[in-house]
C-alpha cells in the first residue's frame, strides 16, 4: 500500500503553491551583450605634469596652453572681481619677505613680477649659489599657499659660451628653480619654464660683475583667470568737410574828388 501511494503522488507531481512557476535562468550564449563604452583620455591633474619647457618664441602661446589646461582640469579658476584682490594680497606678503633683499616686485597688469634676482648661478654652473636658494627660500610658502596662479621662471646667462650652448645653460636653470619650487611644496604643473639664453643683458659682459648681473633669474605669477574681453571696436568719427573760406567783402571805392 505505501509503494502505491508513493508512485500515485510521483505520478501527479508537485502539489500547487499558489505561485507563478520561476522562468528559468538565461544561458550565457542567449544573454545580449551591449559593446563596453569608449575610454577618452583623461586630462592630467596638475600634480602629475611636469614643470614645461618653452622656447622664449612660443613663450606666449605655450603659458596660454598650460593656463587653459589648469583651468579646465581644476576649479582654482579666480573669477574676473577677485583677481585683483587676489594679486594684491601675494604682492603684500612678498615686499614683507624680501623687504632688504634688494629683490623688486612688480604688478605688470595684474601680473606679479619677482625680480630680477642676480648672481643666482654661477659661471656655467646650473646649481643654485647661495643668494639664489635664499630668495626662493622665501617666495615658495606664497607660491604653495596661494595656489591659483601659474608661476612662469624665465632665465638668463651671461655672453660667455656659444650662444646655442647658453639657451640650453638657460633652460637647465630654469628646471633647478621649478624643482626647487616643487620640493617646496608647488605644484609641478603650475610651472613653465623659459630659457632665454644671454639676451637681454641688463649689464656690460666685460667685467665680472656684469656677467653675475646677468645670470638672473625672474618669476613671473599669472592668474587663473579668463582673459578680460577686448573692448568692443568703436566706428571710428564721421569726416567733417572742411568749411569754406569766406572772402573778405570788396571795398567801397573812394567817392574823394
Amino acid at each position: 500500500m505505501l509503494v502505491a501511494a508513493a508512485a500515485l503522488a510521483a505520478c501527479a507531481g508537485p502539489a500547487p503553491s499558489g505561485r507563478h512557476p520561476v522562468a528559468a535562468a538565461p544561458t550565457p550564449a542567449s544573454v545580449e551583450r551591449h559593446p563596453a563604452p569608449a575610454k577618452h583620455p583623461r586630462a592630467a591633474p596638475p600634480h602629475e605634469l611636469a614643470p614645461a619647457i618653452l622656447s622664449p618664441g612660443d613663450y606666449k602661446t605655450g603659458e596660454k596652453a598650460r593656463k587653459d589646461a589648469l583651468m579646465n582640469t581644476t576649479d582654482t579658476v579666480l573669477s574676473g572681481q577677485s583677481v585683483g584682490y587676489y594679486m594684491e594680497v601675494q604682492e603684500a606678503e612678498l615686499r614683507r619677505l624680501l623687504g632688504g633683499s634688494g629683490v623688486s616686485i612688480a604688478s605688470r597688469e595684474n601680473r606679479l613680477v619677482i625680480g630680477p634676482v642676480e648672481g643666482a648661478f654661477a659661471k656655467a654652473s646650473i646649481s643654485l649659489l647661495p643668494r639664489g636658494q635664499s630668495v626662493l627660500a622665501a617666495v615658495a610658502p606664497v607660491l604653495k599657499e596661494y595656489y591659483k596662479t601659474l608661476v612662469a621662471v624665465h632665465c638668463y646667462t651671461d655672453g660667455t659660451g656659444a650662444a646655442g650652448y647658453n639657451r640650453k645653460l638657460s633652460q637647465r636653470r630654469g628646471l633647478t628653480v621649478a624643482h626647487y619650487l616643487v620640493k617646496a611644496g608647488v605644484t609641478g604643473g603650475r610651472i613653465v619654464v623659459v630659457g632665454h639664453g644671454e639676451s637681454d643683458p641688463v649689464a656690460p659682459n666685460n667685467t665680472a660683475r656684469g656677467r653675475a648681473r646677468n645670470r638672473r633669474v625672474e618669476i613671473v605669477l599669472i592668474p587663473l583667470a579668463p582673459e578680460p574681453a577686448a573692448p568692443p571696436a568703436t566706428a571710428p568719427e564721421p569726416a567733417t568737410a572742411p568749411e569754406p573760406a569766406t572772402t573778405p567783402p570788396p571795398r567801397p571805392a573812394s567817392t574823394r574828388p
